[in-house]
């Protein structure tokens, strides 16, 4: 997410990743989920909100701590750990991604159109296409070719 690539913002999510190789199939994902949403009420006496049928499933947690950030756990989601990790390199190798992401994630909320769970674009998907952009007008280079 936006904490590991450098897009953190101070309204942004934290999304965590369990991973736990012995959570090999959904059912077991979803299994995990659960426990992991005890553990939270055991400590906290908050329920975390249970969004088992996403493709990706997850616990949404609000913490009712101030400042505290929203929480999107899932397990075994390793592609997205190494999708941050792609966009943490484009803005490490770049000043002008993190503005111009920013700025564009902005722009498309302000729009509706930064909403996933709503049908339309995930910030992932916005950030790639303002890379592909700037690798097209030649303002940024494919990680690959360095």
């Amino acid at each position: 997410g936006s904490a590991a690539s450098g897009l953190w913002l101070a309204d942004s999510d934290l999304d965590l990743s369990v991973e736990l190789p012995s959570a090999s199939d959904r059912i077991e994902v979803k299994r995990t989920l659960k426990r992991v949403g005890a553990v939270i009420h055991r400590f906290t006496g908050e329920r975390p909100e249970p969004r088992l049928q996403a493709r990706i499933p997850i616990l949404r947690w609000e913490p009712e701590r101030p400042g505290a950030p929203h929480c999107d756990i899932s397990v075994n989601n390793s592609l997205a750990v190494v999708n941050s990790q792609l966009v943490g390199a484009y803005v490490t190798a770049d000043e002008r991604v993190r503005p111009l992401v920013v700025a564009l994630k902005a722009w498309a909320r302000a729009r509706g159109i930064n909403d996933r769970s709503q049908g339309t674009l995930s910030s992932f998907a916005i950030t790639l296409m303002l890379l592909h952009f700037m690798q097209h007008r030649y303002l940024l280079p494919s990680l690959q070719v360095l």
